[in-house]
């Protein structure tokens, strides 16, 4: 009923022109799947949403400070970071929660501790959601990165391209290229459920790894506009996730190069669900704390950090 109340008095706002978009910036790649409704104008927005792709730390900062940015969505490590360096950040939902996986190929591994002497790659570089889950466990097991175990970072179609020459026979990566690794290279397989890992260490078995983070000032000077853009977020998530084979056919338009297949096999090992920061703090604040002490450059957040 509130939602319907706040949709209706969008609309009268609507109507007088007294309202300006929303500027969203979004990373290139699988997260697109639960912007796609968006894009493709197939839910209801009480408010226009202009979606735009970054691809750097960089263009993510400029976009802030110039405020050409109101909700960004990026890694909630990337968050904290992000707002940890001053800027007008505030975490206010979280959509993914489930994506990576470990992908071997020629190794018998039946427990992380198999892995001593490997080279595991995994994208991006450290502070990352599938680096810092085993670099956890890793720690848990008494095993040394660096010195047992090496970890490599590389892009997420460079570690496929490595492993399909057998240059690479680990890696941890996030769904598509999951998938995507399995169907391209003989005999890989998914080794370990990197979220497993998690919950069985904690007890949670999933771990808040995207998040939509808002530019604090916009709330506070338009916080129905953004309101009303963080529910077309969820219900765009609520279209691709009830009509997945849709909101495959429309994303593979954005994200060049990954087949329509792959990704709608990726889903079933994938976990979207938008999340209000107001019911999933204390899980945030966990997996911080955790990526804390793994690299203590990256705070704790304190309570400016989630949006209110």
């Amino acid at each position: 009923m509130k939602k319907i109340l706040l949709t209706l008095v969008l609309m009268t706002f609507l109507a007088g022109g007294l309202f300006s978009a929303v500027n969203v910036l979004s990373p290139v790649g699988p997260t697109i799947v639960s912007l796609v409704g968006i894009l493709e104008d197939k839910i209801d927005s009480a408010v226009e949403l202009d979606i735009e792709f970054w691809t750097s730390f960089d263009q993510i900062t400029a976009s802030l400070v110039s405020k050409d940015a109101d909700i960004v969505i990026v890694p909630v490590a990337l968050g904290e970071m992000l707002y940890d360096k001053g800027m007008d950040v505030q975490l206010a939902a979280v959509t993914l929660w489930k994506s990576f996986y470990m992908v071997t190929s020629d190794i018998d591994a039946d427990s992380l501790s198999d892995l001593k002497g490997v080279e595991i790659y995994t994208p991006q570089g450290t502070g990352q959601t599938g680096d810092v889950l085993m670099r956890y466990k890793f720690r848990e097991l008494g095993l040394e990165v660096g010195e047992d175990v090496e970890i490599k970072y590389a892009k997420p179609p460079e570690i496929v391209g490595l492993m399909a020459k057998g240059k690479v026979k680990a890696a941890v990566v996030p769904e598509p290229f999951v998938t995507l690794m399995l169907k391209k290279v003989d005999g890989s397989e998914i080794t370990f459920d990197l979220q497993a890992i998690w919950g069985e260490e904690t007890g949670n078995y999933r771990v808040p790894i995207t998040g939509v983070m808002v530019r604090k000032s916009a709330l506070v000077e338009r916080p129905l506009e953004i309101s009303s853009a963080l529910n077309a977020i969820n219900d765009s998530i609520d279209f691709a996730m009830g009509n997945k084979d849709e909101a495959v056919a429309l994303t593979t338009k954005y994200f060049s190069g990954m087949p329509a297949p792959v990704l709608k096999e990726s889903l079933s090992r994938s976990e979207y669900a938008y999340k209000s920061v107001l019911k999933i703090r204390n899980e945030v604040q966990s997996f911080m704390k955790t990526i804390n002490e793994i690299y203590p450059e990256i705070p704790v957040p304190d309570e400016g950090f989630y949006a209110k």
